[in-house]
């Protein structure tokens, strides 16, 4: 595995020469792009929901080894974070009546569930509807 940021560093002459000026700039477009289109990675970034991301590294991406760094991957991180949350929550709001969490979904399955299982105990206690055959070889018999 190739060091990325090492790289960077011994190509320095190969910056472009605002890169300064648009390296965050650039880091929040990549960073975007990346949790917005992977749907297997957006959920770690989502569950960070208010609480600050740290970023172990040097004192600008990071906080360095003094704990004072800048960190500004870890601000980019939660701008992006925060970007995703309230696009994922406009979209829940302008989405249909119909559409439910997936903890709605299980909860709504379950009621349903309850209830036909509540049916057909009533319906089978109603005279002519289909009793249980008894086999004599059932411990409940």
């Amino acid at each position: 595995v190739v060091d990325v940021v090492q790289m960077g560093r011994n190509h320095r002459s190969g910056f472009r020469p605002d890169w300064g000026a648009v390296r965050v700039q650039t880091a929040w477009k990549v960073i975007h792009a990346k949790f917005s289109q992977f749907d297997t990675l957006r959920p770690y970034l989502l569950s960070t929901a208010g609480k600050r991301i740290v970023v172990q590294g040097d004192d600008f991406w990071g906080v360095g080894k003094t704990g004072l760094g800048e960190n500004k991957l870890g601000e980019v991180l939660m701008q992006v974070r925060d970007v995703l949350l309230q696009a994922e929550a406009g979209s829940q709001a302008q989405s249909e009546p119909s559409a439910q969490s997936p903890v709605q979904a299980h909860a709504q399955a379950h009621a349903e569930s309850q209830a036909e299982l509540q049916a057909q105990s009533q319906a089978e206690s109603q005279p002519g509807s289909l009793q249980r055959v008894h086999s004599g070889n059932d411990p409940l018999d």
